[in-house]
């Protein structure tokens, strides 16, 4: 009844709103960001339309951000500089540019990367460390706690603060990264040590919401060096009109959410004929060949076998009428066996779905498809 509305009134609201205009900022300089997708912002190249329900996903990070900040002041840590305006670092083109910052209210050299803090908090010891604030979604948020990956985009982020801030408070210890499950509410906390001098960053304690912690010693080196680097080398692309090379497949969710997915692969059939063929190969895509062909049979080998062994397990069973038992005495080592039945939902053949209904749940897509096959002797005769 409501909820069809609002998504459409938050894209409207979002589409009266002028473009934001591409400049270096702490916000982008990450290493996990699409650096072509950076590279169409600074060219001005139009986005495509922000979907009414992402809109409503900013902005509850927003209101997340304001309700953990309002929980922090209850606290005994004390919470102050925040949307504190930083000149986190100084890059080598962009001072014929300057820019106004609407929420400093003053001019920014173009060769400035600036940023806004999320603030600063102060422990009952009297010490300062930097604060930031993401709202995430479960399966992120999982995945940073197991330490399956690092968020080295936040990460990079903070250390530009510093940085930063370390011009108006050489005091400020660490950098507290704060990541919240939009989904659960539950919270971790990456305590991370930034030395300028040395460009190093460590994650030195993650804590979890539940009282766990962990103390990985990850380290990150050249942080800020490498985000200089992505500018320099977005500028460049932008001053010679051109695009670097697509970092992700198209079958990838970085090109499905990406706001220039239809424009970065506008073209590409045609592009891909264009390539290449009969080549002779050499170096070692000859042994990554052979690998991959390797995989390939003992996989197709031990389908077939399993359906083979599956076959004549369940011919014995039938012909003894079990369905369910276990061998032995159902000590360890032995083997328990289940068949049962199970419902399940599929979708209709391509061929017994009606002409009048198929248009409308097809969607046409490109699929690249690598077929590598061992050439054969000739059979004499």
């Amino acid at each position: 009844m409501i909820s069809s509305t609002l998504v459409k009134i938050a894209a409207a609201e979002e589409a009266e709103k002028e473009p934001q205009e591409y400049y270096p900022r702490c916000s982008v300089a990450g290493p996990e960001r699409c650096k072509r997708a950076q590279t169409y912002w600074a060219l001005g190249y139009p986005r495509n339309p922000f979907p009414g329900r992402f809109v409503i996903l900013l902005q509850d990070s927003t209101f997340h951000e304001e309700l953990t900040a309002d929980w922090i002041r209850k606290s005994a840590f004390t919470l102050h500089s925040e949307q504190m305006g930083l000149d986190c670092d100084v890059l080598p083109f962009g001072t014929d540019k300057p820019r106004f910052c609407k929420l400093c209210e003053k001019e920014i050299a173009g060769n400035i990367v600036h940023g806004h803090t999320d603030g600063i908090i102060t422990d009952i010891l009297m010490n300062d460390s930097i604060w930031e604030h993401k709202a995430l979604n479960h399966f992120t948020f999982e995945m940073y706690w197991k330490g399956d990956k690092y968020p080295l985009d936040y990460i990079t982020q903070g250390c530009l603060y510093k940085k930063g801030v370390s011009k108006v408070n050489p005091h400020v210890k660490n950098i507290c990264l704060n990541i919240k499950n939009k989904n659960t509410s539950q919270m971790i906390d990456y305590v991370i040590e930034y030395d300028i001098e040395t460009d190093i960053a460590k994650v030195v304690e993650v804590e979890h919401s539940n009282g766990k912690k962990k103390y990985p010693d990850f380290v990150y080196e050249n942080v800020i060096a490498i985000a200089r680097q992505r500018f320099i080398e977005i500028e460049d692309f932008r001053s010679r009109n051109e695009l670097p090379e697509r970092e992700f497949d198209r079958e990838e969710w970085q090109c499905d959410y990406c706001f220039y997915g239809e424009k970065c692969w506008e073209g590409y059939e045609q592009e891909f004929n264009t390539m290449t063929e009969d080549a002779t190969l050499e170096g070692s895509i000859i042994e990554l060949c052979s690998f991959y062909l390797e995989q390939v049979n003992y996989e197709k080998d031990a389908k077939s076998h399993k359906e083979e062994l599956n076959a004549k397990i369940k011919d014995i069973l039938r012909s003894q009428n079990i369905r369910k038992g276990k061998t032995g005495q159902g000590n360890p080592g032995d083997y328990t066996i289940n068949w049962r039945l199970q419902h399940e939902e599929r979708i209709m053949p391509k061929a017994e779905i009606p002409d009048d209904i198929l248009p409308r749940i097809l969607k046409q897509s490109i699929k690249e498809i690598l077929t590598i096959r061992k050439i054969q002797a000739k059979k004499e005769g």
